[in-house]
């Protein structure tokens, strides 16, 4: 029997790339970029809008949208 593992969620409008690139799935260019939108557009008004950077792929947001919230 293995322990619950609790799903960490990354919120993407107060995460800096430190803690984003300690996801398995985002590498420092892509928690560069993320923090980059940020600062060029303003908070993330939905998960969705990460599509909107093109180092994310649909395969990668498919991957990362359970782990990401926007509060």
């Amino acid at each position: 029997q293995c322990g619950a593992v609790i799903l960490q969620k990354l919120n993407i409008n107060t995460a800096d790339a430190n803690t984003l690139k300690q996801h398995p799935y985002i590498r420092w260019n892509i928690a560069n970029a993320i923090v980059q939108y940020r600062q060029q557009h303003g908070l993330f008004r939905s998960p969705e809008e990460l599509k909107q950077i093109v180092l994310i792929t649909p395969e990668l947001y498919q991957k990362l949208a359970p782990y990401i919230i926007v509060e």
